[in-house]
């Protein structure tokens, strides 16, 4: 049998088009898959089990409006009449229906009485390429688990599960994966148990934004699942931003605003080195950087043919060391130097180049965060499990990172060029006007009339009749640079 990582790698050619085309559909459809093999013994039998409830408080802190699939699982084809995943409800999320598919659970059963087996591959790709569940369709798929991966009672538990969650991470198909370990102290018929683990498994694009938005912090599953999850996968993205301080420097102000990074009152004349002071925050829920070089630049967005000269910022001191999950580093010193522009028109007095900083996190050296790990541990199989998990120590193969932040640069241009412009333009129109009132409009000429000077108003185009002392007629006619007088009769 092909494994895992290669049999989603030939969904994903195959499937490449319904993939593209239903990234832009929103929200992505769900499969929620319980495990009810042997393994899980105790999470259904011990009378003070909470696990259904807490498995009904996930399904409804997520479910959206798209279809949902509840369902139970364990080693395909060892249960009579059931294959695995085995839907218990399937359709729009209603909450009577999801209590009543969750008392269905029990733990599954061979033909001769034996606890079914576990098998997370096969659950997977069932979930991923069945038609009544993914159907090869972008979307997120819960996993309720104890991680007691046992393929047809392979007493080799630890390698399975081990090599299960390797092929996840090394999986292009399977965009992002988070895991909350959920501690429940259980005693079972013949097993006890810890706690178990709930994992998001994103397939396709779409459905990593979407899971992304379900873990949140204040997102609803949060209320229930209040401890952060760890994030698995990816791990070289969105690793950490800047936060400047607010305070002006040399007129330029610095604020964000939704996402978007703001550089305001920047001179367009001349090159501008500015310090800033800021501060790197990791954005890992469960992870420490215990070392990394941060450096930062400028990528534009839009330019078209005039891409706008670069922007350089120098961080002093360009090494952090030891940041804690969600915590903030020391002040650094930022020195951005911002170029001048070149107004696109005479009448610009501000632009909006938009663009990405993208901060860069080069010789990087993750760390397991202390508290996530004793947490994992504890519904993992101990220390040694979570020290051996691939998935849980992806982050070793990790030593570089980028995140990207939206920024827009507004430039303000002189207005000695826009004032010069008026000034001509008035200029002009005055010099039109004096030119219309010497062409059109009438004013008094001297003109000689019989002999005698006379002052007569006429345009220089225009002509009037006027009586010398003898009473005769003289037609005057008007001129660019004067008027002359004929006798008519």
């Amino acid at each position: 049998m092909l494994q895992l990582a290669r049999l989603l790698l030939l969904i994903v050619f195959t499937s490449a088009a319904g993939l593209g085309a239903a990234s832009a559909q929103q929200p992505v459809k769900q499969v929620y898959l319980i495990q009810n093999s042997g393994w899980m013994d105790a999470f259904y039998s011990d009378p003070t089990s909470q696990f259904r409830a807490a498995v009904e408080y996930a399904i409804s802190s997520t479910a959206g409006a798209s279809p949902i699939v509840i369902a139970s699982f364990n080693q395909g084809d060892q249960v009579p009449g059931e294959a695995s995943p085995h839907p218990l409800y399937a359709g729009p999320f209603s909450p009577p229906a999801a209590s009543a598919a969750l008392k269905q659970l029990a733990v599954a059963k061979k033909a001769n009485g034996a606890w079914a087996d576990t098998d997370f591959a096969g659950a997977l790709l069932g979930a991923i390429t069945r038609p009544d569940m993914l159907g090869q369709q972008p979307g997120i798929i819960w996993i309720f688990t104890n991680n007691m991966n046992s393929p047809d009672n392979s007493q080799a538990v630890l390698d399975n599960t081990l090599g299960f969650y390797r092929e996840l991470q090394t999986s292009s198909a399977i965009t992002r994966i988070v895991a909350f370990p959920v501690p429940m102290k259980l005693e079972g018929e013949r097993y006890s148990a810890a706690g178990f683990i709930l994992y998001g498994i994103a397939y396709g694009e779409a459905a990593a934004q979407a899971l992304a938005a379900h873990v949140a912090e204040g997102a609803p599953l949060r209320r229930a699942y209040p401890a952060a999850p760890g994030l698995l996968k990816p791990l070289d993205r969105q690793a950490v931003t800047l936060e400047f301080d607010a305070a002006p420097v040399n007129g330029i102000s610095v604020y964000s605003q939704n996402g978007v990074l703001f550089f305001s009152g920047l001179s367009a004349e001349q090159p501008s080195p500015v310090t800033l002071i800021a501060r790197v925050r990791s954005l890992q829920d469960t992870l420490v950087i215990e070392q990394a070089t941060v450096s930062a630049r400028w990528l534009y967005a839009g330019t078209g043919d005039r891409p706008p000269p670069p922007v350089v910022a120098t961080i002093s001191p360009a090494e952090i060391k030891e940041l804690g999950a969600r915590q903030l580093s020391e002040p650094l010193q930022i020195t951005v130097t911002f170029p001048p522009v070149s107004a696109s028109g005479v009448m610009d007095e501000i632009q909006h180049i938009d663009g990405f900083m993208e901060i860069d996190l080069t010789g990087l050296r993750y760390g397991l965060d202390p508290a996530f790990a004793s947490n994992a541990a504890l519904v993992f199989g101990g220390p040694e499990m979570v020290e051996a998990s691939e998935l849980f120590n992806a982050h070793r193969n990790i030593d570089q990172a980028a995140t990207s932040i939206p920024i827009r640069m507004t430039v303000e241009f002189s207005p000695w060029p826009l004032a010069m412009l008026a000034g001509s333009i008035i200029a002009g129109l005055a010099a039109l006007s004096g030119l219309a009132w010497w062409l059109f409009a009438s004013r008094t000429q001297a003109v000689l009339v019989n002999g005698e000077r006379m002052k007569v108003r006429v345009s220089s185009f225009g002509s009037k009749t006027v009586f010398d002392g003898l009473g005769r007629p003289w037609k005057i006619k008007g001129g660019l640079f004067g008027a002359s007088g004929s006798l008519t009769s």
